[in-house]
Formats: structure tokens, sequence, C-alpha cells
């Protein structure tokens, strides 16, 4: 969260630039790979636990070197897609290079799958074992069941944060970084850009930076600004808007209509 915040995540998308974007997707491609390595030390740590304690049972046992299979599985996938996904590699954190690269969306709707699955049957496997011994009293055997089934808790919360992660992925308003593609529609438009006022310049100014930083190829070509009124004594000074000083030094053609009624 550190290094996702420091290079951008949480910022308006009008402050996200490119720059960020390709520094936040290299450096969470590399946190990444340290997270899914704990992760699966972590899993397997509990899977060699419940062997040593449970282990005297046959089933028990397959159904731990299964599970510890299963999870190394498709973490290893994880760890090898999050970089060897792109060719090039690069083009993971810098989209504009030429290749591909494998549908995001879906690897993490699969992955999170992955993640869910196997915190379920690790969190459901000591249970069984718990329910075969034998207590003194069945509240005892409850109770050490509802201590071990605190885990499911963070299960049932991860749950929800999958499915609500999985939603954003998959609707349209999705994030600067996540909408990649759908900037390069705009980036292949021409747009009209009206303003007069502060507000209208610092638009203007961070569209026009945006034009250049990601060479786009939408064109500012129809810029349209009120021409300006007259004012002081005797009404023998113009004034324009501020936005129109901005336009000329940006070098933007300038179309002055008092209304957008007003022929082109």
């Amino acid at each position: 969260m550190g290094v996702a915040t420091y290079h951008g995540m949480g910022l308006h998308i009008w402050q996200f630039t490119p720059e960020l974007n390709s520094e936040y997707y290299l450096w969470i491609g590399i946190s990444s790979e340290f997270y899914v390595t704990s992760l699966a030390g972590f899993k397997c740590a509990l899977l060699l636990l419940y062997l040593q304690l449970f282990g005297i049972n046959q089933k028990f046992r397959i159904a731990c070197y299964l599970t510890m299979f299963y999870t190394l599985g498709y973490l290893t996938c994880n760890a090898l897609t999050e970089f060897f996904g792109c060719h090039p590699i690069a083009k993971k954190w810098n989209d504009d290079l030429p290749g591909w690269c494998i549908n995001r969306v879906v690897v993490n709707i699969i992955y999170g799958a992955g993640h869910m699955t196997s915190d379920l049957i690790i969190g459901i496997l000591p249970l069984v074992m718990v329910w075969r011994l034998q207590f003194r009293t069945t509240r005892q055997k409850i109770g050490l069941s509802l201590v071990l089934s605190c885990g499911l808790i963070a299960w049932a919360v991860a749950c929800v944060r999958w499915a609500f992660s999985t939603y954003d992925s998959l609707s349209y308003d999705r994030p600067w970084g996540e909408r990649r593609r759908e900037r390069r529609k705009i980036r292949s438009s021409t747009i009209l850009f009206c303003g007069s006022d502060e507000f209208s310049c610092a638009s203007l100014e961070a569209l026009h930076q945006e034009h250049y930083a990601t060479r786009s190829s939408f064109s500012l070509l129809m810029f349209v600004v009120r021409p300006g009124k007259r004012t002081g004594r005797g009404n023998k000074i113009i004034q324009h808007p501020p936005i129109r000083d901005l336009a000329t030094r940006l070098g933007l053609p300038i179309h002055e209509r008092d209304t957008l009624q007003d022929g082109m």
C-alpha cells in the first residue's frame, strides 16, 4: 500500500500522469512477487503443521498434499504471469510499447478464486479432524472448533473484497491505470473545448500537457471562447476571458463565438 500510494494511488485522475502510471504498475509487479512468495510460504507452513498434528490419518495426509500442490501450482502461475504475461515484459508498465498482454482482468479473477478456495480448504481441514477427536464434553469440541474457525471470518471478508474488486474491474468507470485502452479512444478524437474562467484554464493546460506527454493523436482544433466585452469608462477597454491569453500562449487556434448556436 505504501508503494502504491507513493506512486499515484489515491490521486485524482487529472493528477495521475502516464509517468506515475508506469511507475505504479512496475512497483506493483515487483511487490506482487514478494507477496506471492510469502503467501506460498505461509500456506505451506499451515499445511505442514496440520500434517504434524493429524498426519496419522492417511486420507487427511492425501488431502493436505493435494491442497499444497494446488496452492503452490496457482501461486507459481501467478508469479510467472505477473511479468511474463506481457511481451515484451516492459509492456506491463508501459502500455504504449508495441506487443501484447494477457487479459489482466480475467487473470485477476482466476487467481482471486484460487486464493478463496485454498483459504477455505485450509480453514476447513483441521475442523474435520477435530470432530473425530474424543473430548470430555461436546462444549469443549464446539469451543475448539469455533477458535479454529476464526480464520474463516477473514476468509469471508476477503471474499467480499474480491467480489467488490471484481465488480470494479468489470465496471466501466475504472481507475485511470485500468482504462488505458479507453484512453486510446480519447486520443483519436477531436476535442471541442469551451471555457472562460480560471478553472477552464487549469483544465485546458492539463489537457495540453496530456496531449504532448503521451503523444496522443487527438487535436485541439476546435477551441471556442467568448469574445471580449467592453468595459471601463466609455467602454473603451476590451476585457478578454483569461483563458484566451492561455490559448494564445499555448499556440492553439482560437474561435470566438458568443454562443454555440453561432456558426463555426
